[in-house]
């Protein structure tokens, strides 16, 4: 669980689509500031899921109101004012969010969260986009940040749209060896109950955030492969679970595939090389047969040659 070491009582935590807690992993050689947690999870594709607030009654801010903000892959898709009144409750306050809210024609919609595979182009192709190589950059984090406001009043917006779209590919060489191989997504939106909007006065600096969490979602492979889980096939069988069991399956399956292709593959260079060898042999003995015959060619008319050569033509 993610921890701030300078505020106590705040948690996020990531929800899987089963209402259970993300396990999360820490980086022992990264260094934090104490208003900054960051926690890697593993991401299925394919799969949805929710963040949960969580402000117990040690929280210090329970004065305040709260704005906090949802930022996928670097980019901002929502935001929520939380009012001081809940903080005050006797066991706390806690919500869940699985989407970002968008608003169209009078009528709010929520698009879910969710994770998806990222395509990874190995021709590079916009290697050179600079927009592009900085979108990738900041793929594989979803963060959310805090910060303490003043309510100044009520608002009525128009239809509120998103601007945060998904990359259809990556250039590999713009990810730079991350472990990255998926990204966040927002599915098609479903009608929600209408939402009250405020503005708000920020009392901490729009660049400050009092509180920030992140977390770093990668694949099992990425997650092994940066040393922070240990590989499926290291593991005693016994003490994996029945997804993890599964998953081992399914890389030994496609690891016979690729072991079955490439033996494919050597066969049928072997036969294309045998093919090869029979049909320069085949040639060879024509060119030998061609030779052959044009030597008795020769040979026949070198004879004919000198018999015409001898031929007594005083006897006519």
């Amino acid at each position: 669980m993610a921890v701030l070491k300078g505020i106590n009582g705040l948690q996020v935590r990531i929800l899987s689509p089963r209402d259970s807690y993300k396990e999360e992993y820490h980086d022992t050689d990264e260094e934090q500031p104490e208003n900054v947690a960051t926690q890697y999870i593993e991401a299925e594709s394919g799969k949805d899921f929710h963040i949960r607030w969580n402000f117990q009654p040690v929280f210090p801010f329970k004065d305040n109101h709260i704005t906090t903000y949802i930022y996928l892959d670097g980019k901002v898709v929502d935001g929520m004012i939380l009012d001081t009144e809940w903080f005050k409750r006797r066991g706390g306050y806690q919500t869940v969010l699985s989407g970002a809210r968008t608003k169209k024609n009078e009528k709010w919609y929520e698009l879910p969260f969710s994770f998806a595979d990222l395509n990874i182009d190995e021709d590079n192709y916009g290697l050179n986009d600079t927009g592009l190589k900085e979108k990738v950059g900041r793929l594989g984090e979803i963060s959310v940040r805090f910060w303490r406001v003043e309510k100044t009043g009520e608002c009525d917006i128009g239809n509120r749209t998103l601007s945060f779209e998904s990359l259809k590919a990556a250039p590999e060489k713009a990810l730079k060896g991350r472990a990255v191989s998926q990204q966040a997504r927002l599915g098609d939106g479903r009608v929600i109950a209408n939402l009250r909007v405020s503005n708000v006065r920020y009392i901490d600096p729009e660049d400050k955030p009092f509180a920030v969490f992140n977390f770093r979602y990668r694949s099992r492979s990425g997650l092994e492969a940066l040393g922070l889980i240990a590989a499926l096939e290291d593991r005693p069988i016994d003490s994996l679970s029945n997804e993890e069991l599964r998953e081992l399956v399914k890389r030994q399956q496609e690891q016979l595939k690729a072991a079955s292709q490439v033996k494919t593959e050597v066969k049928i260079k072997r036969e294309q090389e045998d093919d090869d060898s029979a049909e320069q042999k085949i040639k060879r003995e024509r060119e030998d047969d061609d030779g052959a015959e044009r030597n008795i060619k020769r040979q026949d008319r070198s004879r004919t040659s000198e018999e015409v050569e001898t031929v007594d033509l005083t006897e006519v």
